[in-house]
């Protein structure tokens, strides 16, 4: 690709003397000239492509991120969830960048850090990302806490808090943090914000809003105390995608598309309407291929499709 725009500017440059100069046949200089550009404009397209590929935004439904997403559905705490969230950080030194914005009380400054990272281990240090401006969540300086993070977690709440944080400097951050292994997790309101398209509010009629497109199911969390079941159902009638119901103190570990189960509940899936995928219900250690709908239950080491 390279070479191709390296030959054709030197062929550009070799036809343009001989035009200055006045020597050579005038027919092949025309020629020459107008081969020289379309080399060069092919050259051009070519490498722009090159850096299109680049630049854009892998698909977190393709399996290639190296990142891991701690997805919990809320309600009581456990320790086992903030363990292995801390476990897929393989650092030496881990450092955590707390979003509590999804909480209406986060403007306060009393009220900090959510209580399980109050006190972390030695290894790891805190810190918390916070704003309700637009304006602000662009500011580069502002950002600059997420570059040294090992770990994002985003605390629950209302997730329409959130919505905001789509498309700005922190959002990009965010999916190249997890793009390169970065581990970013979230309970209740930051679990519903992992999806692309996410409930946003609703009874068993879901209101739809976008989230960080870290995952193309749609989350829905204290699924079964809170009865979410039709509201889900509707969610992926209406968006055609998918659906994860994660029960209270129950989370989903997401890395290369298989989601493995941890926690005391239960997480039910839900295929888009267009596939053929039956519904299923997870349970702890189970494992499930998010983009084949290949099941694995624990223990038994058999798939189920």
């Amino acid at each position: 690709m390279a070479f191709m725009l390296e030959t054709a500017l030197s062929l550009a440059k070799h036809t343009s003397a001989e035009w200055s100069s006045g020597c050579g046949d005038a027919v092949w200089g025309r020629r020459a000239f107008i081969h020289s550009l379309v080399a060069f404009s092919l050259g051009a397209q070519v490498l722009r492509a090159g850096e299109e590929k680049v630049e854009v935004d892998r698909d977190p439904r393709d399996g290639e991120q190296s990142g891991a997403l701690v997805i919990a559905g809320g309600g009581p705490h456990t320790g086992a969830i903030d363990d292995r969230f801390l476990d897929l950080q393989k650092r030496e030194r881990r450092h955590i960048v707390v979003i509590p914005t999804a909480s209406a009380r986060a403007d306060d400054s009393a009220y900090g850090l959510p209580h399980f990272w109050r006190t972390p281990p030695e290894d790891v240090t805190v810190d918390v990302l916070h704003t309700r401006s637009e304006h602000k969540a662009n500011d580069p300086v502002f950002c600059s806490r997420l570059d040294s993070a090992t770990g994002v977690w985003i605390a629950g709440g209302n997730q329409g808090n959130l919505e905001f944080l789509r498309d700005t400097l922190v959002h990009t951050k965010l999916k190249q943090l997890f793009a390169s292994g970065c581990v970013v997790g979230g309970t209740s309101a930051g679990a519903a914000f992992m999806s692309d398209q996410m409930i946003r509010r609703g009874g068993t009629t879901p209101e739809i809003g976008r989230g960080l497109g870290l995952l193309n199911p749609v989350v829905d969390m204290h699924f079964t105390p809170r009865q979410r079941r039709d509201r889900l159902l509707r969610a992926t009638e209406e968006t055609d995608r998918p659906g994860l119901g994660i029960d209270e103190g129950t989370a989903l570990i997401v890395r290369r598309q298989i989601a493995e189960v941890i926690g005391a509940g239960n997480v039910h899936f839900f295929p888009s309407p267009s596939s053929k995928q039956p519904s299923l219900v997870l349970h702890a250690g189970d494992k499930l291929n998010l983009k084949t709908g290949v099941l694995e239950r624990r223990g038994d080491g058999k798939s189920d499709p």
